[in-house]
């Protein structure tokens, strides 16, 4: 008996070891103040402590270090942000909306046309765009009336003028993304000009997605790209644990990522 249960415990503990660490706790995408940036403070005063450089130290603990506050509530303000009745850009979403005009990526040898974001892509922008502050929340929770940026945090996440939008280059895409990957655009896998992988295949493969009218993830010939099918903004390694990170759904050494669609 005393056997078997070591085996059983030491076998637990293997497994333990061997899974990936995934998640958003600890990541550039946790922005309370015990995550990677310290992007936040608890306000100045009973919640944050500044020193004579401006720093702040964190004094507060357990439930007020919140990380999805910044994007998901569980109860969202309605008609909040001139938008009538609430905001479906993602389920229970808490963060204002950009309403930045984009220019979206365009190319003559593109098949299909690439759109401006929209959906959990829109979501993704109203950080990545430039021109909100990371922590422009509806529902504060436990922060309180205000959320307080760690000034501190430099010019290689967040400006230093207490905006809390990130700096020029880097994280920051801006609202011209005629640069960037195209998002928003119809997978047609049908077309030989497009020289694509039938998407049936990019879940079982390498954990990819596609993206409905609706927002739903789908491996549907026809349906999207969007921001997510290459990154998983809850997981910095991704599911299978990838030490490149950078919220990738897959590797993208020796460019897997991008030759699980591109068919080169």
């Amino acid at each position: 008996m005393k056997r078997t249960l070591f085996l059983l415990v030491a076998g637990a503990l293997t497994l333990a070891a061997s899974t990936p660490a995934t998640g958003i706790v600890g990541t550039m995408h946790d922005l309370s103040p015990t995550g990677s940036t310290k992007a936040t403070v608890l306000g100045v005063g009973s919640n944050g402590v500044a020193d004579a450089s401006g720093n702040y130290t964190n004094t507060a603990t357990g439930s007020l270090n919140q990380v999805c506050v910044f994007c998901h509530t569980p109860h969202q303000k309605v008609n909040a942000g001139g938008i009538t009745g609430y905001d479906k850009t993602v389920p229970l979403w808490n963060h204002v909306t950009t309403t930045s005009t984009f220019t979206p990526f365009t190319s003559a040898n593109l098949v299909q046309t690439a759109g401006v974001p929209t959906g959990m892509s829109l979501a993704c922008m109203s950080c990545h765009d430039g021109t909100l502050g990371v922590a422009s929340v509806y529902n504060k929770g436990p922060y309180g009336s205000a959320i307080a940026y760690n000034t501190s945090v430099g010019d290689h996440f967040l400006l230093g003028d207490n905006s809390g939008r990130m700096a020029v280059g880097g994280y920051n895409l801006g609202t011209d993304l005629s640069g960037d990957h195209p998002i928003n655009i119809i997978y047609d896998s049908t077309s030989a000009a497009a020289a694509l992988k039938d998407p049936s295949t990019l879940l079982a493969t390498n954990g990819l997605f596609l993206y409905s009218a609706t927002g739903k993830r789908t491996t549907t010939n026809g349906d999207k790209v969007q921001c997510g099918s290459c990154h998983d903004v809850h997981n910095w390694q991704g599911s299978t644990g990838l030490s490149d990170g950078s919220f990738l759904r897959y590797t993208n050494v020796q460019s897997a990522l991008c030759l699980s669609c591109h068919n080169k």
